[in-house]
């Protein structure tokens, strides 16, 4: 963990942690400019539904922001039922996302992939269209390039060190939340039954010290939900 506990959400800055499979993609602006960008090949989009319900469905990503950051994050639904080939993942996901987005949002784009499953993570920051940084480790093997600094971060960092570095130079936050925290307090899984009525939750992460045990609630300033049709969907 790169945050203590005690920092208030609205403070946190950096990468939370790497020990999970995510990925996740930020833009310095509002939620309203980002969903809107993804609301052009969304089925729907729905506004500020935390406490809200809404209809689940397979795939669909969620748009927020946290409160007193500027940067807004964007994350994929349901990995085990969202192909790689959905528009949805290509737009996010696919080469030169963040070139691409930061482009067409004028505002400055990373993305960010981990998987403690195959030790590999890897960044991007664009901003005006062109790459900045970048760095890939695929299992300690790193390629790193910079337009913003000189070759040190890359050569006298880890690869984690120079990721939370990359965040914290850019007022940046990834606070490791991934698609299904909203959901979480479902009883099943939504993706997995699509058109049924679901509450957006923010039941927050357990924390143990000193054997007691207390819960770390994210403050946010909006979440959005978008949906997208299936593969082969008129």
């Amino acid at each position: 963990m790169y945050q203590s506990h005690d920092v208030p959400w609205r403070l946190r800055r950096g990468v939370e942690h790497f020990q999970h499979n995510h990925s996740s993609l930020l833009a310095r602006t509002t939620v309203e400019h980002v969903a809107f960008r993804i609301s052009r090949i969304a089925t729907t989009w729905s506004k500020d539904v935390l406490g809200r319900a809404v209809v689940a469905e397979q795939i669909y990503c969620w748009v927020f922001r946290l409160k007193e950051h500027d940067w807004t994050a964007v994350v994929l639904g349901d990995p085990l039922l969202l192909g790689a080939g959905t528009e949805i993942a290509q737009f996010l996901e696919g080469g030169c996302a963040a070139e691409r987005l930061s482009r067409e949002l004028e505002v400055p784009v990373i993305t960010f992939v981990c998987s403690d499953t195959t030790d590999t993570m890897s960044y991007s920051l664009a901003a005006d269209g062109n790459r900045l940084e970048s760095l890939v480790d695929m299992g300690g093997e790193v390629l790193f390039q910079s337009r913003i600094v000189d070759g040190d971060r890359g050569a006298s960092e880890s690869s984690h060190q120079a990721a939370d570095s990359l965040f914290r130079d850019q007022g940046a936050y990834e606070p490791a939340i991934d698609s299904e925290y909203f959901f979480r307090e479902c009883s099943t899984r939504p993706a997995a039954n699509p058109g049924a009525e679901v509450v957006v939750g923010n039941p927050g992460f357990e924390l143990v010290i000193d054997s007691r045990v207390s819960v770390d609630i994210p403050t946010f300033d909006r979440v959005d939900y978008l949906t997208f049709d299936q593969p082969g969907d008129d």
